[in-house]
């Protein structure tokens, strides 16, 4: 939700493509240093951890005023929470908090486990005496949904920390403004030490340097780190799907680097066709892997399958080199 969320925002905006499009190269995957299961980096378009438990990409977008208030003192200072994120939102605040789905009688999770899980509230609607939010409500599909406020108390009351998630950060409550005075513009220097960064698996930002149970892979090693996982421990999705996503928002950015005068017409339409070449690319991979998670789950695949899939990671990865050091060279 954290990625969705803060897009959306965003993208609201039109003050804010620029900086839109000077983000959103890079991609991280992370390896837990005190575990043997690996997992793909979150929210990691941005190359940051996104959500309510570090800084989060609000801290580095200029767009946004960020405020941590605790749930412990909301209560304490506030015995009606829905007057009080009613009166957050009057003064143009939107609100990120985790709440327990099982309360929410509109949902698939109603009157089931504990399911903690954030949402952001966006508006309010006190004829229906419901709140308007943002989030995964259906499983996997971020939506929006309308949540009752007599839901909302108790779905805010009764978080469970039941997905064992850090006590600290799942207490958290993230007030954000959008701040409109701002302004920002492209810069072609930073987009090529971005490119650079990618071509070369590395990250001359050093954002991450604070965190020291994981260990940062950037760029082209993304997908090195994926075959390997794809080998060695578990065949997961969703390191696909970051790559797609990167991708599909780089089909956007070349319009709009034509429109910058950045690179012409007919680079744009060569650049256009070998980008979706590595998207066709990632949608076999990842169609493959939810065929086959049924009968093999994510540990149990067949060395021969996983020979085929890793084999054709490579071969993305070999594209996906071609087209972005072609696209620094053209720029530069």
């Amino acid at each position: 939700p954290g990625i969705a969320n803060f897009l959306g925002i965003l993208q609201s905006y039109p003050q804010t493509e620029d900086w839109i499009f000077q983000n959103f190269i890079q991609v991280v995957y992370y390896e837990n240093t005190n575990d043997q299961y690996l997992h793909e980096m979150t929210g990691s378009l941005l190359d940051l951890e996104s959500g309510l438990w570090l800084k989060g990409q609000y801290s580095y977008c200029p767009f946004f005023s960020q405020y941590i208030l605790n749930r412990e003192i909301l209560h304490q200072c506030s015995k009606d929470v829905v007057t009080f994120f009613k009166k957050m939102l009057d003064n143009d605040y939107y609100v990120n908090l985790y709440i327990n789905h099982r309360m929410l009688s509109n949902t698939p999770f109603y009157g089931k486990e504990d399911h903690d899980n954030p949402v952001m509230i966006y508006g309010y609607d006190d004829e229906t005496q419901e709140f308007l939010t943002a989030g995964y409500f259906y499983h996997n599909l971020h939506g929006f949904h309308k949540i009752l406020y007599q839901d909302f108390v108790q779905a805010e009351k009764n978080v469970r920390n039941a997905n064992d998630y850090s006590n600290d950060y799942i207490q958290r409550i993230q007030l954000l403004q959008f701040r409109s005075c701002i302004k920002y513009a492209f810069h072609k220097e930073e987009l090529l030490q971005s490119l650079s960064d990618y071509l070369e698996s590395r990250d001359h930002t050093h954002k991450l340097y604070f965190i020291s149970d994981k260990k940062y892979y950037y760029g082209l090693s993304f997908y090195e780190k994926m075959a390997e996982q794809f080998m060695k421990y578990s065949i997961d999705e969703r390191l696909v799907q970051t790559l797609f996503d990167q991708k599909k928002m780089m089909l956007v950015r070349l319009l709009f680097l034509q429109k910058r005068g950045y690179i012409t017409k007919k680079q744009t339409e060569n650049f256009e066709i070998k980008t979706k070449d590595i998207i066709q690319n990632l949608e076999i991979i990842r169609n493959v892997i939810l065929k086959n998670r049924m009968k093999y789950g994510e540990f149990r695949w067949p060395q021969h399958l996983k020979d085929e899939l890793v084999k054709f990671v490579y071969l993305t990865k070999e594209e996906d080199y071609l087209l972005m050091k072609e696209l620094y060279e053209s720029i530069k």
